[in-house]
């Protein structure tokens, strides 16, 4: 690890806001595969740096599929141990500057509502909550 932490501080992220510096895992990133590009003649040439990243809006649904992301969710562990990973696989990365968590809390409940947050609409937290903080 670097030891750099890379998620918001708690002032800084509220429900509203667009773009979070948080971390969880959607897909890996290598790398080698971020160290080279292809020139115009088809040749692989390694990059004198790899400009920094940030993602946005990172999330994972939990609890029950929505109208949306194909009928995807996992269950509320599952959505921490996934908080946890992507942390972990962001700060592993130097390229990585942060990782935006999409919305703290979760949409009322409703038929195809969106429970992405990592508190629920109630105001509960979610083990992801604590995820998050303890998140490297």
């Amino acid at each position: 690890m670097s030891g750099r932490n890379v998620r918001a501080t708690w002032a800084s992220f509220s429900a509203e806001a667009a773009i979070r510096t948080s971390k969880v895992r959607v897909f890996s990133c290598r790398a080698s595969a971020a160290s080279i590009y292809i020139s115009k003649k088809g040749k692989k040439k390694p990059r004198r740096s790899t400009p920094p990243l940030w993602f946005s809006e990172y999330t994972v649904l939990s609890t029950h599929p929505a109208h949306f992301f194909l009928g995807f969710y996992v269950s509320d562990q599952e959505q921490a141990q996934w908080v946890t990973a992507a942390y972990r696989l962001a700060n592993s990365l130097p390229y990585i500057k942060g990782l935006g968590w999409y919305r703290l809390d979760d949409e009322p409940d409703a038929t195809g509502s969106a429970a992405w947050g990592l508190v629920r609409y109630s105001g509960e937290q979610k083990p992801s909550f604590g995820a998050y903080q303890a998140a490297p």
